[in-house]
């Protein structure tokens, strides 16, 4: 009896999944626009097993890339993944992985400071008005943006929003790496949600400082 509770449970968290990813993805897809934007964002995603960006933040590298040849942006602006205590500003990797695909350098701009959603718009929003750009692209996955634009949209009401595909990303995402995702997303949005913003940034610095 409990393997066949356990179970029902699966597959109804697998189709609440499901239906979630697809009002996300009508949501998010209603605000990408073929207009070429003075800048783009491109969150931190993770880090790998041995090496400083994980899949996740390869895809959103990846889809920079596709959009700066494709010249719907003109600069990059990379943001997240400081880890202080470790020394590690993830945020750096992902500049240092642009260059290397041919990216110019000037073209590029990172920060130390942000390891949440929050404290990364924050960082990138701060380089934005320094530098007078007006048209802002956010990428990363549709499911990561349906919670950024929340975020950013309060100063920045025109936003422009650019997911990569999950059918034609580079590196391939998994079922279940994208399950996992949608599971973080609804625990990070519970946790803005309930926690103070004070207590949520003492917990995210002790989590990931």
């Amino acid at each position: 009896r409990l393997l066949i509770v356990m179970c029902l449970l699966l597959l109804a968290d697998i189709v609440a999944s499901g239906i979630w990813l697809s009002l996300v993805s009508k949501t998010v897809h209603k605000q990408i626009s073929q207009k070429k934007s003075d800048v783009a964002v491109v969150f931190f995603g993770d880090s790998g097993k041995g090496s400083a960006l994980g899949d996740e933040t390869m895809r959103r590298i990846n889809h920079t890339v596709e959009l700066y040849r494709d010249g719907l942006v003109a600069n990059v602006i990379c943001a997240g993944g400081a880890r202080p205590k470790k020394n590690l500003y993830g945020a750096e990797y992902m500049k240092n992985a642009l260059i290397s695909l041919d990216v110019p350098a000037n073209r590029l701009w990172s920060e130390r400071v942000s390891n949440d959603s929050w404290s990364n718009w924050e960082a990138a929003d701060k380089i934005i008005k320094s530098e007078g750009w007006n048209s802002v692209c956010l990428v990363s996955s549709d499911i990561h943006l349906y919670r950024l634009r929340q975020i950013a949209s309060t100063n920045n009401p025109s936003l422009i929003l650019s997911p990569y595909s999950y059918t034609t990303c580079k590196p391939k995402i998994r079922l279940t790496t994208l399950w996992g995702a949608i599971h973080h997303e609804w625990k990070a949005s519970v946790a803005n949600a309930v926690l103070p913003r004070p207590v949520y940034r003492r917990a995210i610095n002790w989590l990931r400082g």
